[in-house]
């Protein structure tokens, strides 16, 4: 991670507060920067040491499903949705480049409707499992790093990529000089300036720590692309895939339930054969509460993001 500020190159950085990491407990600082208010993960973990923190065998494994069952299909049909922010931009099929492209959903979707569609993805198991629908269109180096032609990509994206990476300053730099003219840069991420963050504080589920390493606001997101020589365009702050799910873990994390309950239900309500394991049958006594209150969550986040609260900022990048 870069000493720097990435929104204004400040170097004065004060410890705001800490957050657990939600699968071990392991505390982090979360720090503030002096200069632009941009907040950051403290400390500077080596790429081995950051990988331990992501599950990429299980998320890499059963032919690019995490979820069983039902629950899979489900899961699949919203991150489908980012494909209506994507024709949102651009009616025709152009070239896009989705840097953490993960199992290559959403690239295989944009193909089938006839764009030739790019990818990064760091974690080898993820990688193959993308590779076995788009062939050699994937990439395992950094966006940074990547061997690709300038001026050759109509539509960037980072779907909640841009947080974790080490310098998001540098990855938008680079992604301006890979834009084709007219082209622009989709970016998602979690929105620290949301109603779910103020209201669940350490709880709220999108801090993440360690693999957050950057906790955006629509102002502090601004600045860093600003130095990268990007405009500010189009703004949205809900999304389907995230912002409902991330109200209703971060209320179920801070009423004392787990910081990964919800997860676990959807897990457990897609097992064919949920005897076979003896939690999955209390996680399926709390799926009709919680799927209540799933849906009940809704309308919140929908109130939130209309107010320019929601819990997820996804903003239009172009060149300047």
């Amino acid at each position: 991670m870069v000493s720097s500020c990435p929104g204004c190159g400040g170097q004065d950085w004060h410890t705001e507060f800490e957050v657990p990491e939600m699968f071990a407990g392991e505390v982090f600082a979360i720090e503030r920067c002096e200069g632009c208010g941009l907040l950051r993960t403290a400390g500077d973990p080596t790429p081995e040491e950051i990988a331990r923190y992501y599950d990429t065998t299980a998320a890499g494994a059963d032919a690019g499903s995490r979820f069983r069952g039902v629950i899979e299909p489900l899961m699949r049909a919203l991150r489908r949705w980012r494909l209506r922010e994507v024709f949102a931009i651009r009616k025709e099929p152009g070239r896009i480049l989705d840097v953490g492209c993960g199992r290559g959903v959403m690239l295989k979707a944009l193909a089938e409707h006839g764009w030739d569609a790019h990818g990064i993805e760091l974690a080898p198991e993820i990688a193959a499992t993308a590779r076995r629908s788009l062939g050699d269109h994937i990439y395992t180096t950094p966006i940074e790093d990547a061997d690709l032609e300038p001026g050759s990509f109509d539509v960037i994206s980072f779907w909640h990529v841009l947080e974790h990476l080490p310098n998001p300053l540098s990855a938008l730099e680079r992604a301006r000089e890979l834009l084709a003219p007219g082209g622009v840069i989709l970016i998602s991420v979690p929105n620290r300036d949301s109603w779910q963050a103020r209201l669940f504080g350490p709880h709220w589920l999108h801090l993440d720590p360690p693999r957050h390493r950057w906790h955006f606001t629509p102002v502090t997101l601004e600045k860093v692309a600003q130095r990268a020589g990007l405009s500010w365009g189009t703004v949205s702050y809900f999304s389907f895939e995230y912002g409902p799910f991330g109200m209703l873990q971060s209320a179920l994390s801070r009423a004392g339930l787990g910081h990964t309950l919800f997860t676990r239900v959807l897990r457990a309500g897609g097992r064919r054969r949920p005897w076979q394991n003896p939690y999955a049958w209390a996680h399926l006594a709390l799926a009709l509460p919680i799927s209540a209150a799933a849906i009940a969550s809704f309308p919140l986040e929908i109130f939130a993001a209309a107010a320019g609260r929601g819990g997820i900022l996804t903003v239009v990048l172009r060149t300047r």
